[in-house]
């Protein structure tokens, strides 16, 4: 198996038709692949993963005929199929790309543990985790791995392969009693799980600074609900207290740069600052999401991957892949929200909030009486 950061023969090859080529011929040591438009040709080893005499001159092949730079074409293959998140500790200290060892180590530890806390949220969303943390969540922050230190204030890329979009009903828990959709409006491909864990990480951040940052008050009822349905938890906020805690620790970013092979998330921001005058805020944040004054209500977050609606309708029968009880299912709502939006919604792959109490049907799960809400997309911090 290839090793993150090296190039991949099923990368190359997404790439490539991404990039206006075509697999011409076949022989037994590899392919032909060719671009009409460039007029040019370049051939594909089978043994690509493991050649990097190989890969070395496909690269620079690859940017001849595009006239872009080697670094930038080697690096969309080798992270064509990789979410990376780059979590970065600011500080003032006169010594460049450095930071005080116990600060990097809890750094290191706090990237872990918001990693393994967003993805038991993208499985459920609650607002403290108390140790539950789910097995299909553990499964896929297992797989995050981290690279190498880049030269700037003190900066870990953490990186997981999100690999291809998956199908609407792949994945389906057969004992959900949930067969494929037929005869409705149904979306291409949705997130992977491993992408559906970085969007929930970088909305939990995105969250963290409307919610907390930005307001003058601390975070309380509805201000509360709206950062656990973003992903937040009370680990997940105790993390990134850890980090602003220590002295030599100005601000903790994180920014994230999403793989190619799987549409961007639109309703997520890039780019997140806490600064450690907050860290007061966060902790007693954290104090409040363990509580337990935060009213129980079971809240699912997911694309939408079904539209029904018939002209005379007053309402729009839709349902989002989301997972429940540590499976992956689809629920099914109705919502007086326009067939255009929820449309869009689908097209956009917009990630939706349903709030309500879940009932199995002759069709599957659904809520009778949902709330129904997209994530949208934060604004920008100012400045």
């Amino acid at each position: 198996m290839s090793a993150v950061g090296t190039l991949r023969l099923a990368d190359t090859n997404a790439w490539l038709t991404a990039n206006g080529w075509h697999q011409a011929t076949e022989g037994s040591g590899g392919w032909m692949w060719r671009n009409q438009i460039l007029d040019r040709k370049v051939g594909i080893v089978r043994n690509l993963d493991n050649d990097e005499s190989a890969q070395d001159g496909l690269v620079r092949r690859l940017a001849d005929a595009h006239q872009r730079d080697t670094s930038d074409v080697r690096r969309e293959l080798q992270f064509w199929g990789i979410d990376v998140t780059y979590v970065r500790a600011a500080n003032d200290s006169v010594i460049a790309d450095t930071i005080p060892l116990s600060a990097g180590a809890a750094m290191t530890e706090s990237a872990r543990l918001m990693f393994r806390s967003a993805a038991s949220a993208a499985v459920r969303l609650r607002p403290v985790i108390k140790g539950g943390y789910s097995k299909l969540g553990d499964s896929v922050a297992d797989s995050v791995r981290m690279g190498h230190t880049i030269k700037g204030s003190y900066i870990i890329p953490v990186e997981i392969r999100v690999g291809d979009p998956d199908q609407p009903d792949g994945e389906l828990a057969p004992s959900m009693g949930q067969e494929a959709i037929t005869g409705w409006e149904v979306a291409e491909t949705v997130e992977s799980l491993e992408r559906r864990m970085t969007r929930t990480f970088a909305q939990a951040m995105a969250a963290l600074h409307e919610e907390i940052v930005q307001q003058e008050r601390l975070p309380r009822g509805d201000s509360l609900m709206r950062l656990v349905s973003q992903g937040v938890t009370a680990e997940f906020v105790d993390a990134v207290g850890r980090v602003l805690d220590h002295s030599a620790v100005a601000q903790f970013d994180t920014a994230f740069a999403w793989a190619q092979s799987q549409p961007a998330p639109r309703d997520v921001r890039d780019t997140v600052a806490i600064p450690s005058g907050a860290r007061e805020k966060i902790r007693r944040t954290s104090a409040a999401l363990r509580s337990g004054r935060i009213p129980r209500t079971e809240v699912f977050t997911g694309p939408v991957v079904r539209i029904s609606h018939e002209p005379e309708d007053r309402t729009t029968g839709f349902a989002i892949r989301t997972v429940r009880g540590g499976r992956v299912c689809r629920i099914e709502a109705q919502t007086s929200i326009p067939v255009a939006e929820v449309t869009q919604w689908m097209r956009d792959g917009t990630t939706i909030q349903l709030q309500g109490a879940v009932q199995r049907g002759s069709g599957g799960l659904y809520i009778p009486k949902a709330a129904v809400s997209a994530l949208v997309q934060l604004p920008s911090p100012a400045g």
